[in-house]
């Protein structure tokens, strides 16, 4: 183990310390995964620029309010993925599981969880509903609905090597599409509004989905 060495006062008696602080402080932060929040963002920047060269106007506050209802979202994929992991021995051996972390509190972390999911879907609902664009709604809880056959049980289709398809469809696709919809509805009066996808915008959702 790293040790430091601390003198109190001036006096030659000094005391040996642990960095066990700096190490857990720095295990929490590979906990929090910070790169992996960029998954929402990469989706809603494609569908938001693809709306914006069609209307010419851009939606700053339907924009920042799914920016922050799919951050909420995926620190529920986050917290959730490392709860139910922890049925599991795959986790065993990880310091930086939040499970772990936590001193086993599985339970703790997975309602931890589902209280941003809940909040992200509330989120995302009134940001929907706000847009008048029902459509994205329906592709939001369909990739929220992957996200979780992804790792929860009894499904856990991860494990069956259907991770990857499963990542493309929900934030490729599905993500950029829904995204690109709410963000031209949000701007545009109904009359003027088309749900329709161009090449373009299904191009960019798989360019996505595969990146």
């Amino acid at each position: 183990k790293n040790v430091g060495v601390r003198c109190i006062g001036g006096a030659s008696v000094c005391s040996t310390t642990s960095v066990d602080k700096q190490t857990r402080q720095k295990l929490w932060w590979q906990a929090i995964k910070l790169p992996i929040f960029t998954v929402s963002l990469v989706p809603l920047m494609v569908g938001a620029a693809a709306a914006f060269y069609e209307t010419g106007i851009f939606a700053g506050r339907s924009f920042a309010c799914f920016a922050a209802a799919g951050m909420i979202v995926i620190a529920w994929l986050n917290l959730s993925n490392d709860a139910y992991d922890s049925e599991t021995d795959v986790d065993l051996s990880k310091s930086e599981s939040v499970v772990n972390l936590t001193g086993g509190k599985r339970d703790s972390v997975l309602n931890i969880a589902y209280a941003f999911l809940v909040s992200g879907i509330a989120l995302l609902a009134i940001t929907v509903v706000s847009a008048g664009e029902w459509r994205a709604g329906v592709m939001l809880l369909e990739a929220i609905a992957i996200g979780h056959i992804y790792q929860a049980p009894p499904f856990r289709l991860s494990y069956k090597g259907l991770g990857e398809p499963l990542c493309f469809v929900a934030f490729g696709p599905l993500a950029t599409s829904a995204f690109y919809l709410a963000q031209k509805a949000a701007v545009l009066p109904p009359a003027l509004y088309s749900p329709m996808l161009s090449p373009e915008v299904i191009a960019s959702g798989v360019f996505v989905g595969i990146s």
